[in-house]
């Protein structure tokens, strides 16, 4: 792999401006890595080489086993002038002025990167705005190289996969003719086709596993074949991954970038506005956020997360959800109140209905039967509803700190061949998915001209 990906033009530059690598884990990139970054400290002349990972202790590891290897070669060793371990700043100078740092990537943090090198490692974590910032700031560099190390993305697990499928995709079509792909993965058509059969086949794992037989035993795939789920067992050691789509042209950072736009700290609902209620609840349990949509003075949809700045309806746990949602609708008489049917909330629904709150039937909501759970294709419509509000600046809300937060970390998974919010995005996005049902149940629902609420309009408890 490393003889084909330092191949050279005829003018000495590198051929392969980015390289790619897709292998399962312990298969030994990690030695790969490490004789490109030695080759580029003490043959190549490489004058900065910066390694990144998506996790601290990921890159910290790398470092210190570049580190080892440089000071169990007495002729690397004495060509070192500094070895740094300040946070932040952990790195190999030489005194011939090369040096590597080791960095931790951040969401916004591309340009820190730019160097002759720039390793990638765990690129199935890569967001988007790392590479937006990266690109431009590497074409100065007079031969700059880029490599993509990483395993398989599963688009319900990496929240940024979606660089790491873009580079695949480019090289693999051919669209990309300065890149040099690398991978070993089991046959995935096949697996589509019949995936228990794949993952059974020891001939599969062969594909798959280029150290097995010499960095993993046979009979340690076979026990990891049992005691995995099948999914697991296919992104983690077949290199069969459930890919994201690379046509969304970064509609994420669209959505992040106009967000900010459509803030309003005075922005309220219109008295008398039809309201809808949402919540949501993150996978661990966490965290809970109700949020609620109605019709503001201009006709626009507005949202936000009910409460103030005193006591906003995003709070640990879940056991103060139904006490809350009880009181606003008794209190409020909203139109409805929605939550995700394949969401965590949808636990609480047996309680909700012990205490009142009743699901709705076929014909929608009614003063007695307020809820209204979501189906799959009704979520994905939410998601492409408020996208589209969004973008389109046909939407208000009151920039409030918690769902500027879930909106910075929301990314997006496949569903039903579309897409819904990703919640497994490494961040607490309940806000947005609450505000997101809530703008859904207000098209829906919401074209009343009633007086739900004839008193002044608050939230506050």
């Amino acid at each position: 792999m490393l003889r084909k990906a330092l191949g050279e033009t005829v003018e000495g530059r590198w051929a392969a401006k980015d390289v790619g690598l897709l292998v399962a884990r312990q298969n030994g990139k990690g030695a790969i890595l490490e004789a490109r970054e030695l080759a580029g400290l003490f043959l190549f002349g490489d004058r900065l080489i910066i390694h990144s990972a998506h996790l601290f202790e990921t890159s910290m590891g790398h470092f210190d086993r570049l580190l080892s290897l440089i000071e169990g070669t007495p002729e690397f060793d004495r060509r070192v002038k500094r070895v740094s371990r300040s946070h932040g700043d952990e790195s190999i100078s030489l005194r011939s002025g090369e040096k590597i740092k080791f960095k931790t990537r951040t969401k916004g943090g591309g340009r820190g990167l730019s160097g002759d090198l720039v390793v990638l490692d765990e690129a199935m974590e890569l967001p988007t705005a790392v590479m937006s910032a990266l690109r431009p700031v590497m074409r100065a560099r007079p031969n700059p190289q880029l490599w993509m190390v990483g395993s398989a993305v599963d688009q319900t697990i990496h929240a940024h996969g979606v660089e790491f499928a873009r580079a695949r995709s480019a090289a693999k079509t051919g669209t990309d003719e300065t890149a040099a792909w690398f991978e070993w993965t089991a046959d995935e058509a096949e697996y589509a086709r019949d995936p228990d059969a794949v993952a059974d086949d020891p001939e599969q794992w062969v594909k798959s596993t280029p150290g097995l037989g010499f960095r993993i035993e046979v009979e340690t795939m076979a026990g990891e074949r049992v005691k995995m789920d099948r999914r697991g067992f296919a992104t983690e050691l077949l290199s069969v991954g459930d890919w994201p789509s690379v046509d969304d042209d970064g509609d994420e950072d669209r959505f992040q970038a106009c967000w900010p736009d459509l803030a309003s700290p005075t922005a309220t609902i219109a008295d008398g506005s039809p309201l809808v209620f949402a919540f949501d609840v993150s996978p661990d349990r966490e965290w809970a956020t109700v949020a609620v949509a109605g019709w503001s003075d201009g006709g626009a949809p507005h949202v936000e997360v009910t409460g103030d700045r005193s006591g906003y309806d995003r709070r640990p746990g879940t056991r103060w959800v139904v006490d809350r949602l009880l009181q606003l609708a008794e209190s409020r008489r909203p139109v409805a109140v929605v939550l995700d049917e394949r969401s965590p909330a949808a636990s609480l629904l047996d309680e909700l209905e012990r205490a009142g709150l009743q699901v709705a039937d076929d014909r929608g909501p009614t003063p007695n039967r307020l809820l209204v759970s979501t189906t799959t294709r009704q979520m994905v419509a939410a998601c492409g509803q408020m996208f589209d509000a969004v973008v389109s600046g046909e939407l208000e809300h009151r920039g409030q700190a918690i769902a500027d937060e879930a909106v910075s970390t929301a990314s997006r998974r496949t569903l039903a061949g579309a897409w819904a919010w990703q919640r497994k995005a490494g961040g607490d996005i309940t806000p947005l998915v609450a505000e997101t049902l809530a703008l859904w149940g207000l098209q829906q629902f919401g074209h009343d001209d009633r007086d739900t609420d004839p008193g002044p309009f608050s939230f506050v408890t």
